[in-house]
């Protein structure tokens, strides 16, 4: 019979690192699937936030065409509400240069029936 005798260490080392080999493997697995699992909270996540943001400007956006629409058309009466102004202007300055004319017409006359009193003093 044979004396049993110890593994040589080549057989030892060998398991050891067969062992070692089983550890890394079970920690490079954990680690694949806790990276899949951060990656799809990340998705997840980015999905819910683009889902919020979008329907929160969609919501502005609605909210400021129609304040744009409405500015829009109050820009437009001003513009008429300008011009029509400008043109009823141009008529009060020409109704005004008649009545200053007519003025100055009364003035004449008033002056050619009225003289002065310096040059009715005047006159002996």
């Amino acid at each position: 019979m044979h004396a049993r005798t110890s593994e040589p260490p080549s057989l030892t080392f060998a398991s050891f690192m067969t062992a070692q080999l089983g550890i890394l493997a079970i920690i490079a697995g954990g680690g694949w699937m806790l990276y899949q699992s951060a990656i799809a909270h990340i998705d997840k996540s980015a999905e819910t936030t683009i889902e919020l943001v979008t329907a929160r400007l969609g919501t502005k956006i609605d909210a400021n065409s129609a304040l744009i629409t409405r500015n829009a058309e109050l820009i437009e009466r001003n513009g008429e509400l300008i011009r029509t102004n400008g043109e009823h202007i141009a008529q009060l300055r020409e109704r005004m240069a008649g009545v200053e004319a007519r003025i100055g017409a009364l003035e004449t006359v008033v002056r050619f029936f009225h003289p002065p009193e310096e040059d009715q003093q005047s006159e002996p």
